[in-house]
This record gives structure tokens, sequence and C-alpha cells, in this order.
């Protein structure tokens, strides 16, 4: 973890990062039954700006692997992703923590939230599967609201025997 506090005039500068993270949420960590959340790699980094008598503001970046364990008939696991900006302004600012550089970084001011999921993979029962990469942002410039979704490499299956050759019911690959 590391946290940085840097006072310029008016404008007081709070960061804030953790690179490597990994953490357990849940019930029997270490053991055979295990039940929670595994997550791994976690990075983060957080920066806040107070200047004077105006509200603070943040910008926020972080990403892990996580992965759902102990719950039999339900596999869910991938790298997740946040993404914020409240500052109204570009951010970049680069956070060291033991070596490891952790950038939170923004082109432009855009109030921006942001969701995404990288090499997801779910599966239901033996009879439901899906993997594939999904975004989900909310945008506001000025009175317009945006709401952007994205999808990749989507696949799906409903039914059983996936990934045999006794597999039998609906496929869909690479949407």
């Amino acid at each position: 973890f590391a946290f940085e506090k840097e006072v310029v005039g008016t404008l007081t500068k709070i960061k804030v990062a953790a690179a490597g993270i990994n953490a357990f949420l849940g019930t029997g960590y270490g053991t055979a039954n295990e039940m929670g959340i595994k997550i791994t790699n976690a990075d983060l980094g957080l920066v806040l700006y107070k200047n004077g008598s105006a509200s603070a503001t943040y910008a926020l970046d972080a990403s892990a692997s996580a992965q759902l364990v102990g719950i039999t008939g339900l596999t869910l696991s991938g790298t997740l992703g946040v993404r914020v900006n409240k500052t109204g302004a570009a951010v970049n600012e680069h956070i060291s923590v033991n070596g490891v550089t952790v950038d939170v970084v923004f082109v432009d001011g855009t109030d921006l939230m942001g969701f995404s999921g990288s090499n997801l993979t779910l599966s239901i029962a033996g009879f439901v599967s899906l993997s594939g990469s999904f975004a989900f942002e909310k945008e506001v410039v000025g009175t317009l609201t945006k709401i952007k979704v994205a999808a990749a490499g989507i696949n799906a299956f409903l039914g059983t025997g996936y990934g045999t050759a006794n597999e039998m019911g609906i496929k869909v690959t690479n949407a």
C-alpha cells in the first residue's frame, strides 16, 4: 500500500495505491471447504482532490482477477475492472508501491463510471455456459448521459454435454 499527500496553494491531493493484493471474502479459507470470492493480483489507484472550499473530487482505477469458489454447480471467474473519473479534468497520476507503478490516467475530464470484465466464464449446473469480455460505461457530458455497453468474444451454450462429442443444445460462438 502507498499513501501520498501533496499540497500546492489551495489544492490538496491525496493519492492511495495498492498493488498485487490477494484477498478472500467468505468462509473456510485455506481448507478444502472454501466458499466465497477469491481476489488475486488486485491493483488499485485512487486520487482525491480538494481545492479550497470546492467539493472534493476523485479518480479511481482498479482491477483484479476474481473467482467464485465452493458453490456446487456454479462457477464464475475472470478479470474485473472499475474506472471512475469525477474530477471534471484530465488525470495523469502515477503512484509507486514497492517498485510497482499504479497509474490513474484519464485523457479528459468526462464524468465517467465504468465496469469491465475480461475473460469471464460462467457455468451454471452444467446446463448454462457463458464466456467472453464485457464493458459497461456511464458517461455524462453536460446534460447528456450515455450508457455504453460492449461485448466481445462471446460464447454461450444452453444444454447438456458442453465441450464433449455429445453436446446437445443451443450454441453461440464468438459473437
